[in-house]
C-alpha cells in the first residue's frame, strides 16, 4: 500500500488502539473531531507537530505511524514531504478550474423605414465571419454601457447614425479557448450618413425582408440573425431601458 494511505490508516489504529474516540483525540488535539476525520480518510493530512502529538497521546512512536521504522529523522522528514506532495496532488485534481475572461461584443439588426435590415461581411477578432454575412457591431469598451457600445459600433461599421430601441437577445458564445457574451440590440435608423466606415468592413448593403429571409444559412454567420431580425419588425423585443450599466466605482 502507498505511504500516504499507511498513514492514514495508521491514524485510525492509533486511535482505536488507545481507546479513544474521534472526539475525545480532537478534544487533545485542539482540533475539531471533523478534522480528525479528514486525517482518517485521507481528506487532509495533519501537520507535522499535529501528526506527533498524536504519536505521544496514543504512544505509538512516529516513525511506525508513518509506516516504516526510521532510524533518523531526516528519514521520518522524507517521507512526510511524500505523504504531503501526495495529498497536494490529490486536491489539485478536485480544485475547480480558473476563471477565464469573457469578452463582451453587440450586434445590431439595423433598420430602415421599409423594414431593410443592413449587414457587413468584416475581418473580425475570432475569424467567426469568413466571408459571410453579419449584423454590424463589435466589442464593448471597459466603461461603455452595452447600449453605448451598438450605437457607436452601428456608425463605426455602417456609416450611419442609429437610436437603440430594443434589447432582441443575448448569447455566451464559444470558440477554441475563447468564450464571450453576444448581445443583440434594435437599431432604427436615423441618418443615413456618408461617415468614414472602419477598415475591417469589407462589404456592407441593405437587404429587403425577402431577400434576408431568402439567405442561405451558410451565408450568414449567426443561426438566430433571421429570428431576431423578425422579432424586430414586430417590436417584441425588451425596452432597451432595463439594459443597464452599474459602475460599483461610483457608488
Amino acid at each position: 500500500m502507498e505511504e500516504p494511505f499507511i498513514l492514514f490508516k495508521n491514524i485510525k489504529r492509533a486511535r482505536t488502539s488507545s481507546g479513544l474516540s474521534q472526539k475525545e483525540l480532537a478534544r487533545r488535539l485542539g482540533v475539531s473531531d471533523k478534522t480528525v476525520s479528514a486525517y482518517e480518510t485521507g481528506r487532509a493530512i495533519p501537520p507535522t507537530l499535529t501528526l506527533a502529538k498524536i504519536a505521544e497521546i496514543t504512544n505509538v512512536s512516529l516513525s511506525n505511524m508513518i509506516g516504516e521504522e526510521a532510524d533518523e529523522k531526516t528519514e521520518i522528514s522524507k517521507r512526510l514531504e511524500k505523504i504531503e506532495a501526495h495529498v497536494a496532488n490529490q486536491k489539485s485534481h478536485t480544485q475547480r478550474s480558473p476563471r477565464i475572461k469573457v469578452d463582451a461584443f453587440v450586434g445590431v439588426v439595423l433598420l430602415d423605414k421599409a423594414g431593410r435590415i443592413y449587414l457587413i461581411k468584416e475581418e473580425d477578432k475570432y475569424h467567426i465571419s469568413l466571408g459571410r454575412w453579419n449584423l454590424p457591431g463589435g466589442s464593448v469598451d471597459g466603461n461603455e454601457s452595452l447600449s453605448a457600445a451598438a450605437k457607436r459600433e452601428t456608425e463605426e461599421e455602417t456609416g450611419h447614425e442609429a437610436e437603440i430601441t430594443e434589447l432582441l437577445g443575448v448569447y455566451k458564445c464559444k470558440k477554441g479557448e475563447n468564450s464571450w457574451i453576444y448581445t443583440v440590440f434594435k437599431g432604427i435608423l436615423i441618418h443615413d450618413g456618408k461617415k468614414a466606415v472602419d477598415p475591417g468592413v469589407k462589404e456592407g448593403r441593405w437587404f429587403s425582408k425577402d431577400e434576408f429571409l431568402k439567405l442561405p444559412q451558410a451565408r450568414i454567420v449567426h443561426s438566430d440573425m433571421k429570428l431576431v431580425y423578425k422579432i424586430a419588425l414586430k417590436n417584441r423585443g425588451l425596452a432597451v431601458k432595463s439594459v443597464k450599466y452599474i459602475d460599483y466605482d461610483k457608488q
